[in-house]
């Protein structure tokens, strides 16, 4: 016997669907949702966000940095941006703001970004919306996913060196964001001195949380393969040198060929 779905049954399905995708100009897709803001000292960013991005999440991208749930995904979405726009035409500009994701955190079911001060008043025609904006203290939004736009370098992805543990020498993480608008990194190899075969080989890096990923118990050199969806890069290590890792002039021209 064939099963009938009930009328009301779909209705609700499209009332729920209407509930959470909006619709955009460009035709990309756009979600509805609301957003907060939390209180810094400067308004900006957090040195212990769960991305781990330490001092540079106070200044990252500008200070318009948010926290988030479900878009965090275990730290994939750590560096990812968004375009959001509050939707009281009366008080938001039609500019919004794009806020990057530096932090987990949640405020109820319906909220999907706690922002900085600095994000949050963005969306603002002026300052008379912004007082009132933040007197409200939560907003109706729509979002969507962008391509990022700090770190002016012209690679999608940033790569940092976080540290070399002195009580652990043979201990090192890294930083690694994606500034794409599709996909996230997925995994992240590390070229690292082989000395019985006097050569490099890869390793594999584990994500220790946010976007920190670390490695023990070899000499790595500045250069990594990054996994983003199907594709993989590879990218160069900031900072690397200045701790002093291995990476002498033979290892560096190992590493260039596997580049170019």
């Amino acid at each position: 016997m064939a099963f009938k779905t009930p009328l009301y049954f779909l209705l609700y399905v499209m009332i729920l669907s209407f509930a959470t995708f909006c619709l955009a100009a460009d035709d990309e897709p756009s979600y509805c949702s609301k957003a907060v803001y939390y209180k810094s000292e400067d308004g900006e960013g957090t040195p212990n966000g769960a991305c781990g991005l330490k001092e540079w999440g106070k200044k990252f991208n500008d200070g318009k940095v948010a926290a988030v749930s479900k878009l965090f995904k275990d730290g994939k979405g750590c560096g990812t941006c968004y375009e959001v726009k509050c939707k009281d035409k009366k008080w938001c500009s039609e500019k919004g703001v794009k806020i990057a994701v530096t932090d987990y955190g949640a405020s109820g079911e319906d909220v999907d970004f706690i922002m900085s001060e600095k994000g949050y008043g963005e969306m603002a025609k002026d300052e008379e919306s912004k007082r009132y904006l933040f007197k409200k203290g939560v907003v109706k939004i729509e979002y969507k996913r962008v391509k990022c736009d700090y770190e002016k370098e012209k690679s999608d992805f940033v790569v940092k060196y976080d540290k070399k543990d002195s009580k652990w020498p043979d201990y090192h993480s890294l930083v690694a964001l994606y500034k794409g608008d599709k996909d996230y990194i997925e995994k992240v190899k590390i070229f690292v001195k082989d000395e019985k075969k006097e050569k490099l080989e890869l390793k594999e890096m584990r994500r220790a949380y946010g976007a920190v990923w670390d490695i023990a118990n070899y000499k790595p050199v500045p250069f990594v393969k990054i996994k983003k969806g199907k594709e993989e890069y590879f990218q160069w290590v900031e900072g690397m040198d200045e701790d002093k890792c291995e990476s002498d002039d033979h290892s560096a021209k190992q590493a260039k060929d596997h580049l170019n």
